[in-house]
């Protein structure tokens, strides 16, 4: 969100602050409402050997009267704009010395017991932050590792298109590094949306009604699974209800935008509700979420599965079809159908939706309109002696002028053995070394220039596609990308370590205190994240063949749970 800070003169001549044009203090008698509000406190007669936590700092009128009546003051402020103006207008140069100010959540102190105060009139602005940092007061610091296997994770799956498939990766990563996963398959609403979307009326209320059903059957999953994250990828039917019902359950919501955000700007309501953002645009995005002040974003590209090659075995189709000097797999944006209308006299062969629209592709489309499933792609990428990566653009101009993101296309031709020629950007470069990894053009003369050159250098074309596949192995799949996933969550939200210490320590404690071997290794063949679940346990004794001794005590216990 957001922020402009200016000053006002209220009517008793002090200086106030302005955050986008809603005074923070009276206009009339700011000192005099300060007073009103610090006498709420100093008047219920609280001891002042706990601290006082004072949430917003304004211009410190309610602070000030404060500091003859508290040994510590600290005051939790996330708006550095407005810190930097009380401090330049030396509207708190009194104050400064006797409080301390936090302005990031890392630094959040934990403090079993404190009194608060809160300067309402920001609530506005930083709410959210707010109320994080009250759940951090009461966190206390731990030095805690959390093993990726004691972490529960609920993949939200969006109802189609792209994001779909990257889900399907995403909670094949997770499992990967070892948690346990759960998914909501949104894919049982295609049909239904497919529908509404034909419509001549109503649609957005009808829309509106499926999509509180199936954040409906997200939250009764989650009662179900109790996920220590959930993981939403872009396009995935959430309601802002839900997923604070969800935050205030203790679990961390993240959010996966891996779309244009020029194209998608449905993020701005997202990213108000969830507890972090990742997304994969670099420059201007990054700019407009910095000067938003928005902390809980982080750049997180997109990447390939480890095992991309191997999904072409879910494809019978002789490999024969597939080949061609020079393919492109992807839809028919407007740019990529001026880029590919000048490519004249290759073997070029045209893969996606779009495309047999065109009279002079028909020819090209050897599957015509058909969607193109990923086994399918990946045949198409390693029987391709050139795979063009264009990305789309929303102008009719062939090159994307902002070139601030980078598409699964560039991983996953890679890490299907592919050759790729690619149109650059300075973001292809943060990832691949061109002429080493894969091959860059910036004009379509140079693009024609150098399908000619590697067409007749076999050798060389090979060498520089082999480099690309163990460059992506190594360091761009999705296991790496969710494993930074983890390590940012597990940072920055400390609750998600209280709880799976809390659980590992109370499991930890039941085998000690039992001292029974039997317990011990049954307990063992459950997946850590999962061990907290007493019904679990008692389901597993009692599935036991071997265990005979516990067999009928636990069936009784069991009943006994159950109310009967």
């Amino acid at each position: 969100m957001t922020v402009d800070i200016s000053l006002m003169t209220a009517k008793d001549g002090s200086k106030v602050p302005v955050i986008n044009n809603f005074p923070v203090h009276s206009t009339y008698q700011p000192i005099e409402e300060g007073n009103r509000l610090a006498n709420t406190i100093i008047n219920a007669n609280h001891g002042t050997d706990l601290p006082l936590i004072v949430f917003g700092l304004g211009f410190g009128f309610h602070i000030r009267p404060l500091l003859n009546h508290f040994k510590r003051i600290i005051v939790i402020e996330s708006l550095s704009e407005l810190i930097r103006v009380a401090i330049e207008s030396k509207a708190i140069e009194d104050i400064l010395p006797h409080i301390s100010i936090i302005e990031k959540l890392e630094d959040i102190p934990y403090l079993p017991e404190y009194h608060s105060l809160a300067l309402r009139s920001e609530y506005r602005w930083q709410e959210g932050f707010f109320q994080e940092a009250q759940k951090r007061l009461s966190l206390k610091k731990s030095s805690y590792q959390i093993k990726p296997d004691e972490l529960r994770v609920l993949v939200n799956f969006p109802i189609y298109g792209g994001s779909f498939t990257t889900a399907e990766y995403v909670s094949q990563a997770f499992k990967e590094l070892g948690c346990v996963v759960e998914t909501m398959d949104n894919s049982l609403a295609d049909k239904m949306l497919d529908y509404i979307l034909k419509l001549e009326t109503n649609q957005n209320a009808f829309a509106k009604r499926l999509t509180d059903m199936m954040s409906d059957l997200l939250w009764d999953k989650y009662l179900k699974f109790k996920p220590h994250i959930v993981f939403c990828l872009a396009q995935a039917p959430i309601e802002p209800q839900v997923i604070n019902a969800i935050r205030k359950a203790g679990s961390v919501v993240a959010f996966w935008f891996v779309e244009d955000f020029r194209r998608f700007p449905y993020w701005q309501d997202v990213i108000d509700y969830v507890d972090c953002f990742f997304h994969i645009q670099r420059g201007e995005f990054e700019y407009i979420l910095d000067k938003a002040q928005i902390n809980k974003a982080m750049y997180l590209p997109m990447a390939s599965s480890a095992n991309f090659m191997e999904l072409a075995k879910n494809d019978n189709t002789d490999s024969e079809f597939y080949k061609a000097d020079i393919s492109f797999m992807g839809a028919a944006f407007t740019n990529r159908v001026n880029f590919f209308s000048q490519l004249h006299g290759f073997n070029l062969k045209l893969w996606g939706t779009g495309w047999y629209d065109f009279d002079i592709f028909k020819d090209k489309c050897p599957l015509q309109e058909a969607r193109i499933s990923i086994a399918q792609s990946v045949k198409i990428y390693q029987n391709s002696k050139i795979n063009i990566n264009l990305h789309s653009a929303m102008a009719d101009n062939v090159f994307n002028q902002y070139g601030d993101f980078v598409n699964p296309r560039t991983f996953e031709i890679l890490a299907a053995h592919g050759f790729q020629l690619v149109d650059d950007s300075p973001v292809i470069r943060e990832f691949f070394t061109p002429d080493e990894d894969l091959v860059v053009f910036n004009s379509i003369e140079e693009a024609v220039d150098k399908i000619k050159f590697y067409l007749n250098n076999d050798a060389l074309r090979k060498k520089i596609a082999e480099n690309g596949y163990r460059k992506v192995m190594q360091y761009y799949t999705y296991k790496d990308r969710m494993n930074t996933a983890l390590n940012y969550i597990t940072k920055e939200f400390p609750n998600v370590c209280a709880q799976v210490e809390e659980e590992q320590g109370k499991v930890e404690k039941i085998i000690k205190s039992l001292n029974d071997k039997t317990f011990t290794n049954i307990i063992k063949q459950i997946p850590p994240a999962l061990r907290n679940s007493s019904q679990l346990v008692l389901d597993t004794f009692i599935q036991d063949e071997k265990n005979t001794t516990y067999k009928t005590i636990f069936k009784l216990l069991g009943t006994f749970l159950e109310g009967e």
